[in-house]
């Protein structure tokens, strides 16, 4: 099993499930970096500027637990590892960064309360309060759009807060909101995102909810830039996977459909109007719109799409490839 974690148009990150381990992938070089110790503790990591360096913090235990210490956090850079110099405390979690010293850090300690923390290279830091240890993080494919997701325990929803990244930092824009779920994604522009769990919804930068889809819950998502997917993945009484794909547009209207007896996972273009699932070890790309299948790619366990509109894919050996638009 392959998951590509983090990918642009330099590199990826790419986990391998057999061998618990982590890959840095550059695209004109192959692998550059493997770690084994932050693929079994099932550490955060993501890309800084350009994939594949990437900073890695947490891990399976410290998030599962707010009184478990989160381990230093560090980056590999150049192939390298190195320790990322970030403010000693309780919880130290990268949510994004492009660098040792522009980075958004979730942290605090059970007694003196949890905030985010904006670092912008050479910026003093900008701290928020937040209502809960663990807060997940959407970027747009760009990187200057982004939802963070805050787990309140025991209030009425989630706390939800949206981000704009300009002149190098990232800034809260708008007014926190309330919202179920915890994991979502993000459009290219930054317009609105899709809640993912029960009932999947769309959220808009004014805090509007609006469910979508006849799906009971969405285990994934992907938008781009001319609509985008939302899968329900579910068991069969006799043990079977199978997911019900919805196609939505920006207003939320569901598109087409198609229900797949195999486990689905699904992407988006952020530049134009494919979309695709992946099942079986095959990747279908079809038109956002009409649902017309565009293309079919085999010998595919893990894909994504890029900034710039290439897909990412990789195949069942974990070779990672970067396929145009008319590639093979």
């Amino acid at each position: 099993m392959f998951v590509i974690l983090d990918a642009d148009r330099d590199g990826a990150v790419l986990l391998d499930g057999a061998r618990r381990t982590y890959r840095g992938v550059r695209r004109d070089a192959g692998v550059v970096w493997e770690d084994r110790s932050a693929a079994g503790t099932a550490a955060m990591v993501t890309c800084l500027a350009t994939c594949p360096d990437a900073a890695v913090s947490a891990g399976i235990e410290s998030l599962s637990s707010p009184a478990v210490p989160d381990p230093d956090p560090a980056a590999w850079i150049g192939g390298q590892l190195r320790p990322l110099a970030v403010a000693l405390a309780h919880k130290r979690q990268i949510l994004t960064a492009s660098g040792p010293d522009d980075y958004v850090l979730a942290t605090g300690d059970p007694n003196g309360g949890w905030r985010l923390e904006l670092q912008g290279r050479g910026r003093p830091v900008t701290a928020l309060a937040v209502g809960g240890f663990r807060t997940s993080w959407q970027e747009s494919a760009d990187g200057t759009h982004a939802l963070a997701i805050t787990i309140v325990p025991g209030a009425a929803g989630n706390e939800a807060r949206w981000f704009s990244r300009t002149a190098g930092a990232w800034r809260m824009t708008g007014a926190m909101s309330r919202v179920t779920g915890f994991l979502a994604c993000v459009a290219p522009d930054g317009s609105r995102a899709v809640l993912l769990g029960q009932r999947p919804a769309l959220l808009d930068r004014a805090g509007g909810v609006l469910s979508v889809t006849d799906l009971v819950t969405g285990g994934a998502c992907a938008l781009g830039a001319g609509g985008g997917l939302i899968v329900e993945l579910a068991q069969t009484g006799e043990g079977t996977s199978r997911s019900r794909v919805r196609a939505v547009d920006s207003t939320g209207a569901t598109r087409w459909r198609r229900d797949l007896a195999h486990a689905a996972d699904v992407v988006a273009d952020p530049t134009g109007s494919r979309v695709g699932y992946l099942a079986d070890g095959v990747l279908h790309v079809l038109d956002a719109t009409t649902g017309t299948e565009l293309r079919t790619i085999a010998d595919v366990t893990a894909a994504r799409y890029d900034a710039a509109g290439d897909l990412v894919v990789a195949d069942r050996s974990g070779t990672v490839r970067w396929l145009a638009d008319d590639g093979p």
